[in-house]
């Protein structure tokens, strides 16, 4: 027998079986395309900053809440920012905020 004539039969006998596991492997590989290319676009799309709102005047840095609170509000309201973590310790606030990479 030829190899063609081997081939012939198998495919003969499994077709709808082998069909359904073609287009079963190729979803698979469209499927994990789009999930990856998902990622990669959108693996890395905040640049952070750090910033400490200093409330407790007693620790000793001379620094004016309102402005940090202006500086900070200025750049949430240019729209490339938004607050990703608040957390407040005993000297004041520490607001983490991500920048929007373009």
């Amino acid at each position: 027998m030829e190899l063609t004539e081997i081939f012939m039969k198998l495919v003969g006998n499994n077709l709808i079986e082998l069909t359904s596991l073609v287009f079963s492997v190729l979803a698979l590989i469209i499927s994990s395309g789009i999930a990856i290319k998902g990622w990669w676009r959108h693996r890395n799309i905040y640049k952070v900053e750090l910033h400490e709102i200093i409330t407790n005047i007693a620790i000793g840095i001379p620094t004016d809440p309102m402005f940090q609170a202006r500086e900070i509000n200025e750049k949430l309201s240019s729209g490339n920012y938004t607050i990703m973590h608040t957390e407040k310790n005993s000297s004041g606030y520490q607001i983490l905020l991500g920048k929007i990479k373009k």
